[in-house]
């Protein structure tokens, strides 16, 4: 049995991982919310916010509310009821800030900025004035709040000034016009877009290695079917879910190569696929090789290109014997656990292409 000792060790070393975890998902949202990309920084906020473990985590926790925060008020799509709750959950870190020693600067810079924002251009201006004379608002997006709460005082000096520092430590011009920077098109990592393209990559030369007769049937399909499962891919590799994205790619592609190969043989025993037709298993067919597939043919069958009757003789044998696959208890369950999976995933990218 540990002693406590070991166990308390234990404790404290996966509570200091998870601190770096959470430090290194607030860095990133911060990299994330000051390129303009408030849904990757507040996706990445939030899994802090929502993962507290401890109160020696609190100054972690606090920075990723006030990102999280922030990633509405500086959202040019977010809803007003959004941008009000973002300043309420502002205020109630600034005042908690404020009757426990005093709240930092960049706290009540946020806090002004939201309540801008938010349309209360007076608390805003009481808030970021004091901190504009002592030179304290290291936030573009603060002073530009302050130049507008400025204006609405009739305080051109201090308008002046918020434009004045804000021009020199924006990204971009439109930030300190009030205008907030589009969210980017593409959001994701680049080690997420390098496992989902290695993911693609496989599959092409798996596919090319192994091309079939069937390979090319019902292409229209084939290619729209691709097009949807490569946006599907984009959204996920996007959404920084990169290994998701690479093991969802290798199961469609195994899903679509089996619903083709199925198509083909249905048409082929319909006779609607020129050159080839399926028929009963004779004398000589042993030799062909034998592919089991699942919900296959009762009886096994062989797949047999046409030839001129006159020239029957030097027909080809036949390309392959067709015989059913029988599918284990586990290979159900395991079948249904993935169509579970796949059908989670199809929600998640229902809601990621609603924020694109």
């Amino acid at each position: 049995m540990p002693s406590v000792a070991a166990v308390l060790t234990v404790a404290c070393l996966n509570a200091t991982m998870a601190d770096d975890e959470a430090i290194a998902k607030v860095r990133e949202a911060q990299a994330a919310l000051d390129e303009g990309d408030v849904e990757t920084a507040r996706s990445l906020a939030g899994e802090v916010r929502a993962r507290r473990l401890h109160e020696e985590a609190g100054g972690v926790y606090e920075r990723a509310t006030r990102l999280h925060a922030l990633s509405f008020v500086r959202d040019p799509a977010a809803e007003p009821a959004e941008i009000e709750a973002s300043a309420r959950e502002l205020r109630a870190e600034h005042t908690f800030a404020v009757e426990h020693g005093g709240a930092a600067p960049p706290l009540t810079a946020d806090y002004g900025e939201a309540l801008e924002r938010a349309g209360d251009a007076n608390g805003a201006y009481a808030l970021l004035a004091p901190l504009a004379d002592r030179d304290l608002i290291g936030s573009a997006y603060a002073n530009a709040a302050l130049a507008r709460a400025a204006d609405d005082k009739h305080d051109r000096a201090r308008a002046e000034l918020g434009r004045a520092r804000c021009a020199a430590a924006a990204s971009r011009p439109s930030i300190c016009r009030g205008e907030y920077p589009p969210r980017p098109f593409f959001r994701g990592r680049a080690l997420d877009f390098a496992l989902a393209g290695f993911a693609v990559l496989g599959v092409a030369i798996v596919r090319a290695a192994r091309r079939r007769v069937w390979s090319a049937h019902r292409a229209r399909e084939l290619s729209g079917a691709i097009t949807i499962g490569g946006w599907g891919l984009f959204l996920l590799t996007n959404a920084r879910l990169g290994v998701l994205a690479a093991v969802l790619t290798i199961a469609f592609a195994l899903l679509l190569a089996a619903v083709q190969r199925r198509l083909f043989f249905r048409a082929t025993g319909e006779g609607s696929v020129p050159g080839f037709r399926l028929r009963p298993l004779g004398p000589g067919d042993e030799s062909a090789p034998l592919l089991r597939v699942f919900f296959g043919p009762a009886e096994p069958l062989a797949l047999e290109p046409l030839a001129d009757a006159g020239y029957r003789e030097n027909a080809r044998r036949p390309l392959l014997r067709i015989a059913r696959r029988q599918v284990p208890a586990r290979a159900g369950l395991v079948l249904a656990a993935l169509a579970l999976f796949v059908a989670g995933a199809l929600a998640s990218l229902l809601t990621l292409a609603r924020g694109v």
